[in-house]
């Protein structure tokens, strides 16, 4: 059992929780092809370009959220790899595993589409 803001949580007795959740459907959404990867150019050496690229971005304002802020999310299984790139924010300032924070929910919407924006930006100088 964990305690979270507003919320008692109730675990099984296995390692699983928000973290675990998020990683598990990752990996089932790229056997089934639903998540569209973007091969970035050689150019970009910090990138492994053999690897399906994902971003995964998480929000949360609870401490039963932290969990989605410590995993790791890259993984190589059978004959799928992927490196998991990470934006992980926390609603209200506080201390937290993430490495953005928002002040309240209504700023949301606004972040990610600074998000989207820069990704936009990006993709088109890429082509």
């Amino acid at each position: 059992m964990a305690r979270g803001k507003k919320i008692i949580e109730i675990r099984p007795k296995i390692d699983w929780n928000k973290g675990s959740a998020c990683k598990y459907i990752t990996k089932e959404l790229l056997k089934t092809d639903a998540l569209i990867s973007h091969r970035v150019s050689n150019h970009d050496t910090a990138v492994d370009s053999s690897k399906v690229n994902v971003l995964k971005i998480s929000l949360g304002d609870d401490v039963t959220d932290e969990t989605m802020f410590y995993d790791d999310y890259s993984f190589t299984e059978g004959n799928i790899a992927a490196d998991v790139y990470t934006i992980n924010c926390v609603i209200g300032k506080k201390k937290s595993a993430a490495n953005f924070y928002i002040e309240n929910y209504n700023y949301t919407p606004i972040f990610i589409k600074e998000i989207l924006a820069i990704l936009n930006e990006r993709h088109s100088t890429k082509i």
